[in-house]
């Protein structure tokens, strides 16, 4: 059996906007993302020749995998469209009650075209 020794709940702009105040300083600003097609993938070039040397993909975050995961937190098709900012939460005893919370506000955000906006990761 796994022992679980803290949580961390990854939240986007609008449900972080949703949540009361008292519960917003809890969190702390983790990143800002804007353009990410700059990072998304990128070549290296090499400074005397100027030719392509090494190509790169954005290996993602402490919050998120990959580009693609990005995408899907923020609802956005095309990686030069993401703007936002994630905030971040760690919780030592992390309840069901307040695992519902998250993910009703995540199902508002999708129905509203918005993305998921939450990650949950057992630690």
């Amino acid at each position: 059996m796994v022992k679980v020794k803290d949580t961390y709940v990854y939240i986007g702009d609008d449900i972080y906007k949703k949540l009361p105040k008292a519960e917003q300083k809890k969190f702390k600003e983790l990143d800002r993302y804007y353009k990410m097609c700059e990072w998304a993938e990128y070549m290296e070039l090499d400074p005397e020749t100027g030719e392509e040397v090494e190509y790169h993909e954005w290996g993602g975050d402490k919050c998120f995998k990959d580009i693609e995961d990005l995408r899907d937190f923020f609802g956005d098709d095309e990686c030069w469209t993401i703007s936002g900012t994630s905030y971040e939460r760690k919780y030592e005893v992390f309840t069901g009650e307040e695992e519902k919370v998250y993910e009703d506000l995540s199902k508002w955000c999708e129905k509203e075209g918005w993305g998921n906006q939450l990650r949950i990761k057992h630690v």
